[in-house]
């Protein structure tokens, strides 16, 4: 009886004292502001299959920040380029761009511009608006070179496609 009176004790002591004595800390969230895109050419060849000479195989991306055109480069993420070009089930290829976008506390959602520059040296802008919510930031609508390309209707797939 005495051993479990003092593991209850334990127990309710342990919880109380780990409790956070700070109410301001804010939860980390998701951001999930990275669209997909086929590209293919005009008789419907998939440029991003490598088993293709006409393939692309690099690209470039920069984000918009305080008026300048900034290379994406982090080297200790898993798209150290800000994009990574994936298989699809059904062997398609798609490039998923890690596009600019805001921070939890940003009062701005619209206007994030990514600039995609291909191998060939052509520059594509993406022009994308977001939707904050506390813990959680989404892309809500994307334009490609000024067309509508993605929008919210499109989830849970945020694939677009283009023709190079």
């Amino acid at each position: 009886m005495k051993n479990k009176l003092f593991l209850v004790l334990v127990i309710i002591f342990g919880v109380t004292c780990c409790k956070s004595k700070n109410k301001e800390i804010q939860p980390i969230g998701r951001f999930t502001g990275s669209l997909s895109m086929m590209i293919q050419d005009k008789n419907g060849i998939d440029r991003l299959n490598p088993a293709f000479s006409i393939a692309f195989r690099t690209f470039k991306v920069y984000y918009l920040l305080d008026g300048k055109k900034v290379l994406y480069n982090k080297p200790q993420m898993d798209a150290p380029d800000g994009y990574i070009i994936e298989r699809s089930d059904t062997d398609r290829y798609y490039l998923k761009i890690f596009v600019n976008g805001p921070k939890f506390d940003s009062k701005n959602k619209d206007n994030w511009i990514t600039y995609l520059e291909y191998q060939d040296g052509i520059t594509d802008t993406i022009n994308a608006s977001f939707d904050i919510k506390p813990g959680l930031i989404t892309v809500e609508k994307a334009y490609y070179n000024q067309y509508w390309a993605w929008g919210a209707q499109n989830l849970p797939y945020n694939i677009f496609g283009t023709t190079k």
